[in-house]
């Protein structure tokens, strides 16, 4: 028995009779990166903007400037790969978009999980979505896999 979804096939882009995506983890990640394909540039520079905002309660509110700089260094990030995504650079853009979610979520969610304090809960959450929209993503613009839906 031989066909796309089966590896003896000699066609290697795995995609379910009808082009759906070809495994389960696809058809988790597809909505996702459809999304992406049709709202950026749009979250990174919402991204930026909260970022921003949790420098300013860092510094401003909280005292902590250490905190302000790793906000503020994330919203600068976010800001340039939207900027890079909008320009059609989408390789480097999802790359530091992905950078800033995986250093915005290491920074701040070990501190997140052991004093539950909202602004790093909350620093660490928006972090951690953003990575889970920005990982697949820049694996897409790779490999071309999974494929956005229709």
């Amino acid at each position: 028995m031989s066909g796309p979804l089966y590896p003896s096939h000699p066609d290697k882009t795995k995609t379910a009779p009808g082009g759906g995506p070809a495994t389960p983890a696809e058809a988790v990640v597809s909505p996702m990166t459809t999304f992406s394909t049709h709202v950026d540039p749009l979250p990174h520079y919402t991204m930026s903007g909260a970022s921003g905002l949790g420098a300013w309660v860092a510094y401003a509110r909280m005292g902590n400037p250490r905190n302000a700089v790793i906000a503020g260094a994330a919203a600068a990030m976010y800001a340039y790969a939207g900027y890079k995504i909008g320009q059609g650079e989408t390789k480097m853009g999802y790359d530091v978009g992905t950078l800033a979610s995986v250093g915005l979520l290491a920074a701040t969610g070990k501190h997140a999980w052991t004093t539950s304090e909202a602004w790093a809960t909350s620093m660490a959450g928006v972090g951690g979505v953003s990575a889970l929209l920005n990982l697949p993503k820049a694996y897409q613009v790779r490999t071309g896999r999974p494929a956005d839906m229709a």
